[in-house]
């Protein structure tokens, strides 16, 4: 390929499309503070949060499942 081809000016830019994003509502801090060891419970309300996201995401369409 020669440098010609990289000359002159860019074309426009045309719409291609619309992307459907639907904003998340916002939710409290409910994560425990980093430490050393956690307890079961503490594991358990992580993976709990870590589920709920997962769902969320997966309704807003923004993950496959």
């Amino acid at each position: 390929m020669s440098e010609d081809n990289f000359g002159g000016t860019p074309g426009t830019w045309k719409p291609f499309g619309i992307v459907n994003m639907i904003k998340a509502n916002s939710s409290a801090d409910t994560a425990i503070a980093a430490g050393g060891t956690y307890t079961q419970s503490e594991v358990q309300s992580i993976l709990t949060e870590l589920r709920e996201l997962k769902s969320k995401m997966s309704t807003a369409g923004i993950l496959a499942v």
